[in-house]
């Protein structure tokens, strides 16, 4: 019982720590989202073009948590708080702190269930938390794309998932983090819940699924799905 205690009081502690570095992404996603809407501004202006509303905001949408993916999963770690402490206090970390980052990030290909069995590792731990964060994450990655575009609804989307999740791992390492195995399987299975809910939206709102596929078109022309 003292076990599951504590590591439930671990996984609390994990979570508050990973919704505090979640804060900080917020300004990379605002200035994306401001950057994608005034682009489209201007383009869509200039070319006589008009965007369906829904899928601008599925576009929104997209582009902001592709932003926010990027600054969580491809930056160095605990960037955020070193800005936060820069910016507020002017505690900046001398260069050689950077330096080190770089190239200095390691590999685990034993899955966690593989720990758990051997009994290296136990349930209620920080680890359950970050699972539960990395299939959350990918949830977005298995839905926007496939209701954006007809073509990932399929198969197709699953390994859109995986390779971006795949591609994150392996450059993670070099800015001083660590390719996981156990994060590609969780963000694998955080694109195919995604799918599935897609798929499912598909079935009981097709109508609005159509609307976030409608292509661009000239301003007078009438809709047309894409």
């Amino acid at each position: 019982m003292s076990e599951i205690l504590s590591g439930l009081s671990q996984a609390g502690a994990m979570l508050l720590y990973v919704l505090e570095y979640g804060q900080g992404v917020i300004p990379p996603v605002l200035l994306a989202g401001v950057i994608y809407l005034a682009a489209s501004i201007l383009r869509n202006r200039k070319r006589g073009l008009r965007v369906p509303p829904v899928r601008k905001g599925a576009m929104l949408l997209f582009i902001c948590y592709c932003a926010g993916l990027a600054a969580l999963t491809l930056t160095p770690p605990n960037l955020w708080f070193v800005l936060e402490d820069g910016l507020r206090w002017g505690l900046w970390p001398e260069p050689a702190w950077w330096a080190r980052l770089l190239g200095q990030g390691g590999f685990d290909f034993e899955p966690a269930l593989v720990s758990l069995l051997l009994g290296r590792e136990s349930f209620w731990g920080w680890g359950d938390v970050i699972d539960v964060w990395n299939i959350l994450l990918f949830v977005p990655m298995g839905f926007l794309p496939p209701l954006l575009w007809r073509q990932f609804a399929s198969w197709r989307g699953l390994i859109l998932g995986v390779g971006v999740s795949l591609g994150i791992e392996l450059l993670q390492p070099i800015i001083g983090r660590s390719c996981d195995i156990d994060d590609l399987l969780a963000n694998a299975a955080g694109a195919a819940i995604g799918l599935g809910l897609c798929l499912l939206l598909g079935r009981l709102a097709p109508a609005l699924v159509r609307k976030a596929r409608e292509k661009v078109r000239p301003a007078q022309n009438s809709p047309s799905e894409g």
